[in-house]
């Protein structure tokens, strides 16, 4: 998390010396499963109240040092309602980590404590494995560094035959042979719904992806130019399309027409997923065939990764009698 600025502790202190005991401040934290996405899920976290005002009587001796002090405690507080990690490099080891664990860590969890999958608090999952990581950082150096040469060389494969580790994942674990045929039926009854809502919906889709690939100078800056440019584009070309479809068709059909568009829109996007998960599938069946070493290989890394893991978590969880999972 970047440090923040002392705009929202002057702000209050500002209005707290003003009218005492009427503000409450509530931090706010937003963990995103993957930023970039459409549809991508984000848990909002609420945390607990910091208050104001115990730094008012120092905010009228000294304002600068009462307004960095409520920062801090902002800074803080905001901290603890997200998955922060101090140092690039290793930001970049947790998010590997949880890509290829945080899934089984969280059936883990369901299937211990006999909860629904959203009563899984997946912060506190993701903090655990921070957590991990720091405590082996400092106790064990080199097993992190060898972990990290692991996830490397699977994920170079991975990107050299373009197949996904859901892929991989897959293939370890054997899905009942009535779930295939059940996808499959489902696949080609919606490949039809999937052309149509691909055509009508190309335009509004691509072209703030477009925009925001073109504009963004930040990668903070993508997202927001997405969906502001979707906003527009979504309904300008969806009324476009029904004004052309009104000229020759009846009102009734120019209605379902309308109606079709933002429906089909969602089925195609979710048939595309489904679809890139598919191919990357067929491409593992295929390495099997053409190339078995190599799909060999990538099962054998990513069971060494998980082995590891797993030894891993009973060590740290022994040392540690207990931890944040």
């Amino acid at each position: 998390m970047q440090r923040i600025r002392t705009g929202a502790a002057r702000i209050a202190l500002d209005f707290e010396d003003k009218h005492p005991g009427r503000l409450t401040m509530i931090p706010v934290g937003l963990t995103f499963e993957a930023r970039h996405a459409f549809r991508g899920h984000v848990l909002a976290s609420f945390g607990e109240q910091v208050p104001v005002s115990p730094y008012l009587e120092a905010y009228r001796r000294d304002p600068v040092k009462a307004v960095d002090a409520l920062t801090d405690a902002l800074q803080w507080a905001m901290e603890a309602e997200v998955v922060n990690v101090e140092r690039v490099d290793d930001a970049r080891l947790v998010s590997a980590v949880e890509a290829l664990y945080r899934d089984d860590l969280a059936r883990e969890v369901r299937e211990s404590r006999g909860i629904a999958p959203h009563e899984v608090d997946l912060i506190r999952l993701s903090r655990g494995i921070v957590d991990a990581v720091d405590w082996f950082k400092a106790n064990d150096p080199g097993r992190v560094e060898s972990l990290w040469q692991q996830i490397q060389s699977y994920r170079a494969l991975l990107a050299e035959y373009r197949v996904r580790d859901d892929a991989v994942r897959g293939w370890l674990t054997r899905r009942p042979r009535r779930e295939h045929l059940t996808r499959g039926w489902a696949a080609l009854v919606g490949f039809p719904i999937f052309v149509y809502g691909a055509v009508v919906n190309a335009l509004p889709y691509y072209l703030p992806r477009w925009l925001a690939r073109r504009f963004a100078h930040h990668e903070t800056d993508y997202m927001t130019i997405r969906l502001l440019s979707g906003i527009v584009a979504f309904p300008l070309f969806w009324g476009l399309e029904t004004w052309v479809v009104s000229w020759w068709a009846t009102l009734r059909a120019t209605a379902a027409f309308a109606v079709s568009l933002p429906v089909s829109g969602l089925i195609a996007y979710r048939y595309l997923v489904g679809a890139k998960h598919f191919r990357s599938s067929l491409r593992l069946a295929r390495l099997g065939i053409l190339h078995g070493p190599v799909r060999s290989r990538l099962i054998a890394e990513r069971s060494a990764i998980i082995d590891e893991r797993e030894r891993a978590k009973r060590d740290y969880l022994t040392a540690t009698k207990g931890s944040s999972f």
